[in-house]
C-alpha cells in the first residue's frame, strides 16, 4: 500500500503546472535550443559571415526586451539594416536602411536564430505567450508559468 501512495505522490508533483512550469519548460528549452545550436552551426557560420561583408560590423542587433515578471533582458538577432544616416545625422527610415538580404533574412526568420542563445541563458522561452510592449511600458503581458 505504501508503494502505491508513493506513486500517487510522485505523480501528482509531476503533472502539477508548478512543476512543468519551474522545471519541465526549462529542461524542454535547454535541449531543443541546443540540439537547435548544434544543428544549425553552419548555417550560423555562413550568415555571421554574409552579413559582416553584406552590413559591417556589428553582426548582431540587440534590443531590451520585457522578459518575464517584467525583467528586461537584451534580445539578439542578426542585423537587418544598414546604419545610413541623413544629413543631420537621423537614421533614415526602416523601409530604407532595410536591405534586400535583410529581407530574406527577415522572411525566412534566420534573423531569429541568435534567440536561441536567449533561450539558453534563460532569458526567453520557445514557446511562450508574446510579451506586449517595449521596456518603459506599465502594461506587460505576463507568462501563465
Amino acid at each position: 500500500m505504501k508503494t502505491v501512495s508513493n506513486i500517487r505522490s510522485v505523480n501528482s508533483i509531476l503533472k502539477s503546472p508548478s512543476f512543468y512550469c519551474r522545471i519541465g519548460k526549462r529542461i524542454f528549452d535547454l535541449l531543443i535550443a541546443t540540439l537547435a545550436l548544434l544543428l544549425f552551426s553552419p548555417v550560423l557560420v555562413v550568415i555571421v559571415l554574409l552579413v559582416r561583408v553584406k552590413l559591417g560590423a556589428p553582426v548582431l542587433f540587440r534590443q531590451e526586451r520585457p522578459g518575464r515578471h517584467g525583467h528586461p533582458f537584451t534580445m539578439i538577432k542578426f542585423r537587418t539594416m544598414t546604419d545610413a544616416r541623413d544629413d543631420q545625422g537621423n537614421l533614415l527610415p526602416d523601409a530604407v536602411r532595410l536591405t534586400r538580404f535583410g529581407r530574406f533574412l527577415r522572411s525566412t526568420s534566420l534573423d531569429e536564430l541568435p534567440e536561441l542563445w536567449n533561450v539558453l541563458w534563460g532569458e526567453m522561452r520557445l514557446v511562450s505567450r508574446a510579451v506586449v510592449g517595449l521596456v518603459g511600458r506599465t502594461e506587460l503581458h505576463h507568462q501563465a508559468c
